[in-house]
């Protein structure tokens, strides 16, 4: 959510070995660029698009870089959408109502960046990863 110029999403079909991925975001640059970038390769696909209009209901994996503000809305909607297990990686911020929540789960938090085949990007290890499993509703 938020693709740019499709950099995670090239890198996790050509190098994370998933069969598909799909970028969403607002600027209609970036999805041209990200798109020619891609225009011979199978699987990565770009959508321009509002990440709040993106269906992720059969999303298994969701990698956002979000802002604090949009942070509480989101979990909410990645809550509703998401089938149970995906798993959704946010760069430096976190979900603030994780604890509250029972189908949400923090599975870890990440201070150094992993090797994504990513090397033209210019990322340093001063944020954090934070990675969840959405889980099935408790029945409590």
């Amino acid at each position: 959510l938020g693709s740019g110029g499709g950099a995670f999403v090239r890198a996790a079909v050509r190098n994370g070995h998933f069969a598909r991925a799909t970028g969403y975001e607002l600027n209609p640059a970036l999805v041209l660029f990200a798109r020619m970038q891609s225009v011979l390769a199978r699987g990565e696909h770009f959508r321009l698009c509002s990440l709040w209009d993106a269906d992720l209901s059969d999303a298994d994996l969701v990698f956002v870089y979000g802002v604090p503000s949009i942070m509480v809305a989101l979990e909410a909607k990645l809550t509703r959408e998401l089938p149970v297990d995906a798993v959704v990686v946010s760069n430096l911020f976190r979900f603030p109502d994780v604890e509250e929540n029972r189908t949400t789960a923090l599975v870890e938090e990440a201070s150094q960046w992993v090797d994504a085949g990513l090397q033209n990007l210019s990322m340093d290890d001063s944020g954090m990863l934070f990675v969840y499993r959405h889980r099935a509703k408790s029945s409590e």
